[in-house]
């Protein structure tokens, strides 16, 4: 921390009465400068536990929602089954949904495609990299 003597306090002094500084500050002169610098203290609750524990609710509720869909489309879908075997109605075309519920993103006996391995092209720098090291080979 800067050590003043007393002169050079006296001197700081008069320097800032001389200047004023105060007087030709930088705040907001119209109203609307005025009305948004007068916010900027606003606590908005961006960022407050109470909302950060609204939202991990509401993403509960979204899951539980959709663990809900997925039970009804099942038993329906039940229904609709014993229905079918009970008359002896034709059965729609579409997959059967009993085998998919709830948790398989493919038929869990569906065979997997095979990957064919095809070797990437090589590079420019690349080739010119093997052409010269199979010069210093020989």
């Amino acid at each position: 921390m800067r050590q003043w003597t007393d002169q050079q306090r006296a001197d700081a002094a008069t320097r800032a009465r001389l200047y004023r500084p105060w007087a030709r500050s930088t705040g907001p002169r119209s109203a609307l400068g005025k009305f948004i610098s007068s916010r900027n203290s606003y606590k908005h609750g961006r960022f407050t536990y109470e909302k950060r524990l609204l939202g991990w609710y509401v993403r509960l509720a979204a899951l539980r929602i959709k663990q809900l869909k997925t039970r009804l489309n099942y038993q329906d879908q039940k229904r609709e089954n014993e229905l079918i075997e009970k008359y002896g109605l034709p059965t729609p075309f579409r997959p059967d949904r009993m085998a998919f519920y709830p948790y398989f993103a493919v038929h869990p006996l569906h065979e997997k495609r095979k990957r064919v391995h095809t070797p990437r092209k090589k590079s420019q720098a690349q080739e010119m990299f093997d052409f010269f090291t199979s010069l210093s080979d020989d």
